[in-house]
Formats: C-alpha cells, sequence, structure tokens
C-alpha cells in the first residue's frame, strides 16, 4: 500500500509515546486482578462454543484494531488515526510472545503474575522512549495500512497534532477537569496530557473505556485470558465446563504477518492439556490462500486436531473469500490484487484447499466454525462472501459437514429496518442441512445495563421468534451459547451477560427447558462431537479423550456430563 498521509517526524513519534503513558497509567487504574477460579461441579455442562483467547502477538494488529475493533468507524467522535496508532504501539510492544508464555508453562508456571500488567506496559513505554527510530518506524506501518484503502479510512484528520487532539478529547471526559485552572503553557498542557486523559477514560464507563480495557486485556497471556474467561459469569459461575477459543489467521488478507501459526498451535496445546476442573479445546484457523503459497498448512490444521488437543477448524469467510466456489465468483476483481497476481488459476486454488479441507473434515468428523455476520471485514464485498447463502453449495456437496455459523447471521441486525435476512435464510436452511448449527455470541444488548440495551433486545428477541415461529424446524434445538470473549469484554457490565443468555434470552425466545439446557450446551456437545451418539463415541470425544490420556489432562469421565445430549436435539 502507498501511505497518502503526510510524513512521520520525531515529534509524532515521541507524540504517540504520550499515549504509551497514558495506556501505561491505566494500566494500574482499570485492569482487575483474576478472580478466584470458581468451584465447576461434576454436573456442569455449560459449554462456550465461541469465543477467543488470542493476544495482540497473534494477529496483525493495527489493521485488528480497524477492521475488526472499530469496524472502520471513529470511535466516540475521536479521531481513528491516532487513536489506532496509539493502541497499537503498546499493545504490539507489551504483548506476551507465543514463545514467552510457552516456555513458562512447560516450567509448571502459570503466566498469569498481576504484577506483571503494570510491568510490562511501562517497560514497552521505556522501550519506545529509548528507541523513536522503532517507534517512527511502527507508526508508518500503522499510516501504510490505514491510508490504503479509502473504504476503511474513516477519518481526514492530518497525523501532525492529532495525537495531542486525541488526548485532549480523552482528558474532557473527566468531570473534574473543567474546574482546574485555565491558561496553561503548551508544553505543561502536553505534558500534563496522558494523566489526564486516563482519568477521562476512566471516568466514564462505555466503549471508549471499553477499547482501552480491551487494548489491556490482549497485551496479557493467553493462559491469563482463559482463567478471566472462566470466571466472567457474575452469577452461576461454575456452570462452564468447556470452553472452545478460536485462533484467527487475517494475515494473507491484511498484508501484515503476526506471530507464526505453529508457535499459536504450539502454546495452545500446552494450555490444553493443563488439569483442571475445565477443559479447553480450541478451534484452528484454516486460510486457504496461506494454503495455497504454503502447502504444509492443511498437514498443520490437521496434526494440530488429530495429535494436539484441537477440537475443530476455524473459518473467516469475511476476510475475503467464498466458502466455495471462488473460481465462479461473480467479482473477481474485488479479489485483493496480491492473491490475484499468485497466478491466472488463484481461485480455482483457493477452491482446491477448501475442498481438501471439507474432504478432511467429513472423513474425520471434524467440526467447522465460521464467521457469519456482515460485519468484521476489510471492505463490503469480503463481507458479503461469508452470507448463509455462500455456503449452500458446501452443504450441498458435503451434507454431513458439521457446520456452526457463528454469530448467527448477526442476529442483532434485526433491531434495524431492512435486515439483510442472514438469519432467516440460517433458519430456513437447517431445516435441510442436519449438522448445521449456530451460536449467538457478541450480544451484549441481553445484560439490558441500559434503556437502549432494553430496547434493543426487545427489538431483537421479538423479530427472531416471529422467524423461528414461523419457519418452524429444529432451529430452537440448533443454537448455542457463546461469548466471543475477549472482543466481549469491551462491553460494559459483561460479567452479566451469562445470566442473560442463559434466563433472560432462552425464556423470551419460549425456550422450554429442555431446549434451554440444550442452547447453553447440549447442543453443543452435539455440534463438537463429544457426547455419545447411537453407534458409540464420535471421533471428536475419542481423540480428546487420547489426547488427556497421553498428557495426563482430564480424566476420561469429564465427558460423561454431555452424553444424554441426544435426547435435546
Amino acid at each position: 500500500m502507498t501511505a497518502s498521509r503526510p510524513g512521520l517526524h520525531r515529534r509524532d513519534a515521541l507524540l504517540g509515546l504520550g499515549g504509551a503513558a497514558l495506556l501505561a497509567s491505566l494500566g494500574c487504574r482499570r485492569l482487575d486482578p483474576v478472580k478466584k477460579l470458581p468451584v465447576i461441579p461434576d454436573t456442569a455442562f455449560a459449554i462456550d462454543v465461541h469465543c477467543h483467547v488470542f493476544n495482540a502477538r497473534d494477529l496483525p494488529i493495527a489493521s485488528f484494531v480497524l477492521d475488526v475493533v472499530l469496524e472502520g468507524k471513529p470511535l466516540g467522535g475521536l479521531p481513528l488515526v491516532p487513536l489506532v496508532t496509539l493502541v497499537s504501539l503498546v499493545m504490539n510492544r507489551s504483548a506476551w510472545s507465543p514463545q514467552r508464555e510457552l516456555r513458562e508453562l512447560e516450567r509448571g508456571r502459570t503466566p498469569a503474575d498481576d504484577d506483571l500488567v503494570q510491568a510490562d506496559i511501562e517497560r514497552a513505554a521505556a522501550d519506545l522512549l529509548t528507541n523513536t527510530t522503532e517507534a517512527a518506524a511502527f507508526r508508518q506501518k500503522a499510516v501504510e495500512l490505514l491510508s490504503g484503502d479509502g473504504e476503511r479510512l474513516a477519518t481526514t484528520e492530518a497525523l501532525g497534532n492529532g495525537d495531542v487532539q486525541l488526548l485532549d478529547l480523552l482528558a474532557q471526559r473527566d468531570p473534574s477537569r473543567a474546574v482546574r485552572p485555565q491558561g496553561l503553557s503548551l508544553r505543561a498542557r502536553t505534558a500534563a496530557l496522558p494523566a489526564d486523559a486516563a482519568r477521562g477514560v476512566t471516568a466514564i464507563e462505555d466503549e471508549v473505556t471499553g477499547v482501552f480495557r480491551l487494548a489491556q486485556l490482549v497485551t496479557r497471556p493467553r493462559t491469563e485470558l482463559v482463567q478471566r474467561l472462566i470466571t466472567l459469569p457474575a452469577r452461576n459461575d461454575g456452570d462452564v465446563a468447556l470452553l472452545v477459543p478460536a485462533l484467527i489467521d487475517y494475515s494473507k488478507w491484511l498484508n501484515e504477518e503476526s506471530s507464526p501459526l505453529r508457535d499459536q498451535i504450539d502454546v495452545m496445546s500446552a494450555i490444553a492439556r493443563r488439569p483442571g476442573p475445565y477443559a479447553v479445546h480450541p478451534y484452528v484457523p484454516f486460510c486457504p490462500w496461506r494454503q495455497m503459497v504454503e502447502p504444509g498448512h492443511l498437514a498443520m490444521v490437521r496434526d494440530a486436531v488429530e495429535q494436539r488437543g484441537f477440537i475443530g477448524v476455524k473459518l473467516y469467510p469475511v476476510m475475503g473469500f467464498l466458502p466455495y466456489g471462488n473460481a465462479g465468483a461473480p467479482d473477481p476483481d474485488a479479489y485483493p490484487p496480491r492473491l490475484r497476481q499468485t497466478g491466472p488459476d488463484w481461485a480455482a486454488r483457493l477452491d482446491q484447499g477448501l475442498a481438501a479441507l471439507y474432504d478432511w473434515c467429513i472423513a474425520e468428523d471434524v467440526p467447522v466454525m465460521a464467521h457469519c455476520s456482515y460485519s468484521q471485514f476489510p471492505n463490503p464485498a469480503a463481507g458479503k462472501r461469508g452470507s448463509p447463502d455462500a455456503w449452500r453449495p458446501v452443504l450441498d456437496r458435503w451434507p454431513g459437514l458439521r457446520l456452526n455459523l457463528g454469530h448467527f447471521g448477526g442476529f442483532w441486525d434485526l433491531a434495524e429496518v431492512g435486515s439483510n435476512g442472514w438469519t432467516a435464510s440460517i433458519v430456513a436452511m437447517m431445516a435441510t442441512y442436519p449438522n448445521l448449527y449456530a451460536d449467538l455470541s457478541d450480544y451484549d444488548a441481553v445484560a439490558e445495563r441500559t434503556d437502549a440495551q432494553k430496547a434493543t433486545n426487545g427489538t431483537v428477541l421479538r423479530a427472531l421468534n416471529g422467524i423461528l415461529d414461523s419457519q418452524g424446524g429444529p432451529a430452537r434445538s440448533r443454537l448455542m451459547y457463546g461469548t466471543d470473549w475477549v472482543m466481549l469484554s469491551k462491553a460494559p457490565g459483561n460479567g452479566a451477560y451469562y445470566e442473560g443468555m442463559r434466563t433472560g434470552l432462552t425464556s423470551r425466545l419460549g425456550m422450554s427447558a429442555t431446549q434451554a439446557a440444550g442452547f447453553m450446551g447440549m447442543n453443543a456437545a452435539r455440534f463438537l462431537g463429544i457426547a455419545l451418539e447411537t453407534d458409540g463415541k464420535p471421533k471428536s470425544r475419542q481423540r480428546l479423550e487420547a489426547f488427556h490420556a497421553r498428557h495426563g489432562g482430564v480424566p476420561a469421565s469429564f465427558w460423561t456430563r454431555w452424553d444424554g445430549a441426544a435426547a435435546f436435539a
């Protein structure tokens, strides 16, 4: 990409370090210690079937903040480019690498010491303060990433005094600042801005605060993020017995590399084999573009599932590919130029990689989760490729595929006039495809923390009830609970999310007690292949039992809590 913004100067890099100081001060003010782990009884059966515990080293961080966290939109009226740069600087430098965390785990230590929160951020800020060349280089990379695509850049301000402007806007959120003496010199005002801005962020519990909290969380070890997730529910926090976090692989589509996937697999496999009262078994990501240029990619994915404790595969079509049929796509020119430059048969090779994946998933009975909402995409054309209808060619050719269309088509869009119909399409498809499921994740309105959330939740659930009632079929027995943590972490009051799902959502969707229990865990047990079936133990269950038998993790009896899941269909 070619930068279209003014060049960066040393002054700009130093102003970015004001952002590092801001996040450093936030580190000790906002990130609470990990709560005591809950007591999880043998009868607990809830499953978080859609979550994440990645940190900032595991993804293209600048593009992730822009496209996924902020979705290319200004946040609370704040200028976007300085905010992305400010957050990305510290997230990138202070996050635990997978190699560092794996070393701790192999020594039998839990890399979750709370006193490291502030130390890590302060060390990152100090590194940047003494290495302005590196800071400027990172900022230049961020500008290149964010300025080359007009559809993704939702701001027009230059980078000269953007950081001062941003910190000033954040500082104005602190009510106590209004009574301070006026007329400070520019030098004094600039020096005070990071601390003032930190107070401004913590003064109001809203989406701005949430983004900074998320920025802090994704610097932490993945082990700690797992512990934070298992303690998320403010009530009934001993219910969740299985976490299924998805690794992600955006690098080819966002043109920015992250920590190697092999290293991410290594550390998550180490977490999966830790003994405890709950289990963690991730999805491994498959990227068809990576398979084209790294032919060993599918073999790595297979090894993760067959030997390393991973439970299934994650696909992310809204990055820009169809689940199948790319060779016949009506908009080939809308695919990334770098992809089309790999050769004239690029689309056919995408499909070949995907077909090989599905053939293996059918042969080994491996579940697949896919992002399925019109959200978190690099451009609108890419976003449309993740629609439910795009999955029909896959399910017609591989009808037995265990498939979870994550986010239920973006069911929160039912609150908007003129919804795109993705949720209704999934409900209709469930009547045809026996192993098609959907999860309801990252829906913070269910907590009904504000009047606006109550109104949104009421509208969404009324519309969803209408779809479920009018179409009938098995949908209420194919829906699953998920959080989309750590993304959910930026929502205020997220501790009420679990209870809002467990009681509020299930009752308002007219679910029976059996259907509600299915939603919270038994449906996911069928989808994942960990519950007994009429012909015995599915292959997923066999793989996980063998994995723990080799490594001394959870006992074989752990899985029996889901053995009656067939009755919830």
